[in-house]
C-alpha cells in the first residue's frame, strides 16, 4: 500500500509591527511578498499595547489608529513601560499560542530579537516551545548595557533572518545585532528604513531559509489545540485593514528620523 507523505504545515508566526503604526499597517506591508512564501506562513498580526503618544510619522500614507510597544529616551537607552510591553506579549502567546516564530519590524523588530535571547536564559517565554526562528526587518538592540547583556549575553541559537536596508540610518545598529546570533542569515535590499518589497534574489533566500525550518524537526507546537481558528492570516480585532493604499510606512530611527513618504511608497 502506498502511503502519502503530509505536506508540511504552515509556520505559525506572531508578528510586530514599527513604531507608532499598527498590526494593519504591518499587514499590507507583508503581504506584498512574494505568494511563494506567504504560502509557508500563518501570520498573525497583533497592535502594540500602548496607544500612540505622538505623531505618526505614516499619516501620509496610512490611516491611523496608530500604537507603539513602549517609550524610549532620544538616544534609545532608557525605556517606559518595557515590561508591560513584555508581559502583554507573553501573556497574548500563552492564551493564543504556540507560535513556531517571531517577525518584526524596527521596533518590533527590537522586540522579536530580545525574546529569543531572553527565552533561551530562561528569562521570558518559559512556558511557551522554544521558538523555531524569527524574521527582522530593520531590526536593532537596546543602546543599554545592562538590557544587552540580559538578552545577548551569549550567542542566541535560534535560527534568524536579518533584512537590513542598504540606505537605512539604522543600517550599522542592525549589523551589530546580526552578530548577536549563531547562524543569521543576512539578506540585503537597497532601500531605506522600510519593510521592502523583495526581489527575486530576495525571495529565494528567504523562502530557502523557512523551507529548511519548515522540514527541521518536527514543530513543538504540533498537536496544539489552537485559539484562533485557522485563517492564513489573521489580524488583531481592533485593527482595520480596509482602505490602506498600496506602499510602504513604518520607517522610524529610533521613532524620530525617518526617511520620507515618497521613498516609502517607492520602496
Amino acid at each position: 500500500m502506498e502511503v502519502q507523505k503530509q505536506s508540511p504545515k504552515s509556520l505559525r508566526v506572531l508578528c510586530f509591527h514599527g513604531f507608532r503604526t499598527s498590526a494593519a499597517i504591518f499587514e499590507k506591508q507583508i503581504r506584498r511578498w512574494d505568494p511563494s512564501i506567504l504560502e509557508l506562513l500563518d501570520l498573525t498580526f497583533i497592535d502594540g499595547p500602548f496607544p500612540a503618544s505622538g505623531k505618526s510619522d505614516v499619516e501620509a500614507i496610512f490611516p491611523g489608529p496608530y500604537f507603539e510597544w513602549f517609550q524610549f529616551n532620544k538616544d534609545y537607552s532608557k525605556f517606559t513601560n518595557l515590561e508591560e510591553c513584555k508581559e502583554f506579549i507573553t501573556n497574548y502567546m500563552q492564551e493564543h499560542g504556540p507560535y513556531d516564530g517571531l517577525m518584526g519590524f524596527s521596533q518590533g523588530g527590537v522586540l522579536a530579537a530580545a525574546f529569543a535571547g531572553l527565552q533561551q536564559k530562561g528569562l521570558a517565554l518559559q512556558h511557551h516551545p522554544s521558538l523555531r526562528f524569527i524574521v527582522l526587518v530593520s531590526g536593532t538592540g537596546f543602546n543599554n548595557k545592562e538590557l544587552m547583556h540580559e538578552c545577548y549575553s551569549e550567542l542566541v541559537d535560534c535560527p534568524s533572518v536579518h533584512i537590513i536596508g542598504d540606505q537605512d540610518h539604522l543600517k550599522t545598529v542592525n549589523e551589530e545585532l546580526v552578530q548577536k546570533f549563531k547562524d543569521p542569515q543576512l539578506i540585503r535590499h537597497h532601500g531605506k528604513h522600510t519593510v521592502p518589497r523583495l526581489g527575486e534574489d530576495q525571495t529565494k533566500l528567504l523562502k530557502e531559509f523557512l523551507l529548511r525550518i519548515q522540514t527541521s524537526s518536527p514543530s513543538a507546537i504540533d498537536g496544539v489545540v489552537r485559539n484562533d481558528g485557522d485563517a492564513k492570516m489573521s489580524i488583531s480585532p481592533n485593527a482595520t485593514v480596509d482602505g490602506f493604499p498600496n506602499g510602504d510606512g513604518a520607517k522610524e530611527a529610533f521613532g524620530s528620523c525617518l526617511e520620507n513618504s515618497k521613498e516609502a511608497v517607492k520602496a
